[in-house]
């Protein structure tokens, strides 16, 4: 029966009686329920809306920093990136080993290989070197040239061990100022250069106890209190 009929009463009984009557229609009664939900749901969409167009406001510059630290290759750079490393894997680079003056190109040579040499003897290790070479434009106008020293290892397994020992015999005369490093890539160099403005600026607003660490070979700026715990 549909509340829009009426039965059995004349045109004035209903004009009568029509305002003291409440109509029960299924469809009706239905219908104004989905409506109070659809008011519902749309006042909570829009609530969440001004709750995300807030977040978006606070997290902005915080994105804004980590975008700068994300991978930005995409494809083919992704593929040339990781062979890049591999092709380094076997590769380190020692930093402060001064240059022979007025020597050949193989005299250079031959004389920094017996330099590599020796650093691995002071720090206990005995590494098979397949090459080396320095790295970076030759200036003959400068006197002391400490160009960075690249060498090739046989085994890649033996680089931890000779970065580890290397760390360890920092403080001691001999090698408080040479350095030996992995040989990173361009990304590799640049990734670091933006993790350390980032300590830097945190360090110059009163931050403390701050250093860049390499957890799964990557910078990451961590806390020494953390470090303790």
């Amino acid at each position: 029966m549909s509340c829009n009929c009426a039965y059995y009463l004349s045109k004035t009984e209903v004009q009568c009686i029509k305002k003291k009557l409440n109509f029960y229609c299924d469809t009706c009664i239905d219908v104004k329920s989905q409506l109070s939900k659809i008011r519902e749901l749309t006042d909570t969409v829009s609530i969440l809306q001004n709750e995300i167009t807030s977040l978006k406001e606070k997290l902005s510059p915080l994105t804004s920093n980590f975008d700068q630290t994300r991978n930005p290759f995409e494809g083919e750079d992704i593929i040339r990136e990781v062979s890049e490393r591999k092709h380094r894997k076997n590769n380190l680079v020692i930093f402060n080993l001064s240059e022979l003056s007025n020597a050949s190109r193989e005299e250079q040579c031959a004389g920094d290989l017996e330099t590599a040499r020796k650093v691995f003897f002071g720090l206990g290790v005995t590494a098979n070197i397949l090459d080396s070479q320095r790295v970076g434009r030759f200036d003959p106008t400068i006197e002391d040239r400490k160009r960075p020293f690249k060498i090739t290892l046989s085994d890649s397994n033996m680089i931890p061990d000779i970065l580890r020992k290397a760390k360890e015999r920092k403080k001691s005369e001999k090698f408080k100022v040479i350095s030996i490093s992995k040989d990173r890539t361009t990304f590799q160099v640049k990734l670091y250069k933006i993790i350390k403005e980032q300590l830097n600026t945190r360090l110059a607003v009163g931050e403390s106890d701050l250093f860049i660490k390499y957890v799964r070979d990557i910078p990451r700026i961590v806390s020494g209190r953390n470090q303790e715990n």
